[in-house]
């Protein structure tokens, strides 16, 4: 095919039988290096090309458009959403193949190459944003369309840090949050194979934290940050220690149980009611966020219950009791054990509720065991925490303590 048929008079896409026949020709004939004298594409050419790939942009979009709104059953949007965007995966694949071939001899087509792509990008993009529920969603992304997307999140990703690291008391939720958004971004930080799923994810939630209004009071930006993140099913583990943590020392200001329990059921009011996108989550192997707190705060008023209880009958009132302090102990007389501290507050919470360890309360197994141990990193236990994570375990951790308990019962056996 000579240059020229592809620019001189330009169908419209929807007169072809294939619809990305014009666009397929360009980058596997028109442009690659082995199939197409690249030479002879002059600065007129080369002007004409970067004037005609945006309108055939625009023409495909309302071809698709047409396409879907013509059919009703979902299988055939389906398969015509697929068809489309898998074509174009390819296309930029190939696109981005030529490109690396062509550059070393010809510089001059920089320019069409980056047009091309941003072209099929865009494309891309329509598909996804609009018709994200028809995508094969856990199909592994192709490496130069990762490459190209993971360039435009980073460079989002670094606008906003700057822009949030001028907020001082933001500190700990920053830090959560650009960790996770540059381990997605960054290759040598990442263990795992990127998916359309998460990849469209972090895209969405990058483009809501640009959205956010940071030029509010700190306060507000916190506010707004906390918004994003519950919309967009932020379950991060980090991000759910961070709110148990905040929810927490909330807690710790208020001074009678009757109190404490009000304000857990505002906190659950106010997560129930926090606008969330169905079906989506940062991590879709652990438990939905709200699920999480929700359990951990129906714990909490539970152990306030019964701790009032225990109170008005001991002293007659519904006042806080004073915590009693758990006992000192020197590090070197610790019982070190081998599992973590999450596991081994598994292994607690199920003696306590299978009745083998009896206490006034879960807590008071906890807190009279957990002082005499320490796990191979960490000498000083929390029993609160440990209690209060065996809520929302880990299934690796779940695991653990499992093989834990078989073993001591394949040994018992042994006797």
């Amino acid at each position: 095919m000579e240059i020229s048929d592809n620019f001189s008079d330009l169908p419209s896409a929807d007169y072809f039988t294939y619809p990305l026949e014009w666009l397929d020709l360009f980058v596997n004939l028109t442009l690659h290096p082995a199939k197409s004298q690249l030479d002879q594409i002059d600065d007129e050419q080369i002007a004409r090309i970067l004037e005609v790939l945006p309108m055939e942009e625009v023409k495909l979009q309302l071809l698709i458009k047409k396409q879907t709104f013509e059919v009703t059953d979902e299988e055939s949007i389906t398969l015509t959403v697929w068809r489309y965007h898998s074509s174009l995966i390819v296309l930029l694949n190939t696109a981005h193949e030529n490109a690396l071939n062509t550059f070393p001899k010809h510089p001059q087509l920089q320019q069409v190459f980056k047009g091309l792509m941003l072209t099929i990008e865009n494309l891309l993009s329509f598909l996804e944003l609009n018709y994200l529920k028809y995508l094969h969603m856990d199909l592994v992304v192709p490496s130069s369309y990762m490459a190209s997307s993971r360039l435009d999140l980073m460079k989002k990703i670094d606008q906003l840090k700057e822009i949030a690291d001028s907020y001082d008391n933001l500190r700990p939720l920053k830090t959560i949050l650009f960790e996770i958004l540059y381990k997605f971004t960054i290759p040598a930080n990442r263990n795992f194979e990127i998916t359309f799923r998460s990849l469209f994810y972090n895209r969405e939630l990058v483009r809501r934290l640009e959205a956010v209004k940071w030029d509010r009071k700190e306060s507000e930006v916190l506010d707004q940050l906390n918004e994003v993140l519950f919309f967009m099913n932020f379950n991060s583990r980090s991000y759910i220690d961070y709110i148990v943590n905040m929810v927490s020392a909330k807690l710790e200001s208020e001074e009678t149980v009757a109190l404490k329990i009000q304000m857990l059921h505002y906190y659950s009011k106010l997560f129930r009611q926090s606008h969330k996108r169905p079906g989506i989550m940062l991590n879709p192997d652990y438990h939905d966020l709200e699920t999480v707190l929700q359990k951990w705060i129906e714990s909490e008023i539970r152990y306030l219950e019964e701790k009032g209880k225990l109170d008005e009958s001991i002293i007659g009132q519904t006042l806080v009791r004073k915590k009693k302090q758990p006992p000192e102990v020197r590090t070197e007389d610790k019982i070190r054990c081998s599992l973590s501290s999450d596991q081994m507050g598994l292994i607690l919470r199920s003696a306590d509720e299978t009745r083998i360890l009896v206490a006034r309360s879960m807590t008071e197994v906890f807190r009279s065991i957990v002082p005499f141990l320490a796990t191979p990193h960490n000498d000083n236990l929390s029993y609160n925490g440990m209690r209060s994570k065996s809520y929302a375990p880990e299934e690796k951790d779940k695991e653990k303590a499992i093989e834990a308990l078989e073993r001591m019962i394949k040994k018992i056996k042994d006797y």
